[in-house]
């Protein structure tokens, strides 16, 4: 059912002296990953398009996290690389997350009709969701519904959200609530329940009035504020496994300030740096 043939036989003739390159691509669809670069399009593009994005994988979490409780099923017995994940492999949750993420922003900024951008992209969400594969933590079915359940829910947010990003992060909230009841008592998934609950929450504050979200004055302030936005990501994510093992409630408020402060920093960094330190003319 889950093609355990074909994935053993993907397992066998891929190299092993290139599994590094595997683990590279699969990394391009880890959480982490994509926040960042989520965080970074925000802050210097598109605040009104990335933020959706972030919304949608904030919310897509929960519904991934709730399929794989529920259909329960094991990863492969397969160990390729030296990771921990949480035990569920049915959907895969990278192949899920690259689809959205990838998908969502081809799709929201509106560059799905150019071949070569969506090229790209199908060529990007089909070698993470194979990366998985490859690495032996998913097999082949895991990845190609991991891909399906993304588009659906993909385009059903898209509908439902009518692109406004605050609507995707209450969608979130729905959905984080239940995901946080079935995963309270488990392990590695509780702590996926916390940081979309936190996340949900964090962003539905953040997002709750986009328009007094400044514009970049100047070229040197969207460098800084990367740059402190990245550092105040590393350092509040630092802090993820021991707040949530002393108390899920303080995963959730961390989460939530996390989401918060990347969707405000541009307004603190706006007010809190003058105009003459990032060379932005006066008045």
């Amino acid at each position: 059912m889950r093609l355990e043939e074909q994935s053993r036989w993907i397992w066998e003739q891929y190299p092993e002296k290139y599994l590094d390159i595997a683990v590279f691509v699969t990394d391009l669809g880890d959480v982490t990953a994509v926040m960042v670069l989520l965080s970074v399009l925000y802050w210097v593009v598109d605040r009104q398009k990335s933020a959706l994005v972030v919304s949608y994988i904030v919310a897509g979490a929960s519904v991934v996290l709730l399929l794989k409780i529920g259909f329960g099923l094991p990863r492969p017995e397969v160990e390729l690389i030296a990771r921990e994940y949480d035990k569920f492999g049915f959907p895969s949750g990278h192949a899920f997350t690259a689809t959205v993420v990838y998908g969502g922003l081809l799709w929201t900024f509106d560059r799905h009709r150019e071949p070569g951008p969506a090229i790209a992209t199908a060529g990007l969400i089909g070698a993470i969701a194979l990366s998985r594969v490859v690495i032996g933590v998913h097999y082949l079915a895991d990845v190609i519904a991991g891909v399906a359940v993304g588009i659906v829910f993909l385009i059903t947010m898209d509908r439902l959200t009518d692109r406004i990003p605050w609507r995707g992060f209450a969608i979130g909230l729905l959905l984080a609530l239940p995901a946080v009841a079935v995963a309270f008592n488990t392990g590695a998934e509780r702590s996926l329940a916390v940081v979309g609950l936190g996340t949900a929450l964090g962003g539905l504050v953040g997002t709750a009035d986009l328009d007094v979200m400044p514009g970049l004055r100047s070229r040197r302030e969207g460098i800084l504020l990367t740059v402190l936005g990245v550092v105040y990501l590393g350092a509040l994510s630092s802090l993820e496994d021991t707040l949530v093992a002393v108390h899920p409630a303080l995963g959730i408020g961390l989460f939530a300030a996390l989401t918060a402060g990347i969707l405000f920093a541009p307004l603190v960094v706006n007010r809190a740096v003058p105009d003459w330190l990032v060379g932005a003319a006066a008045g």
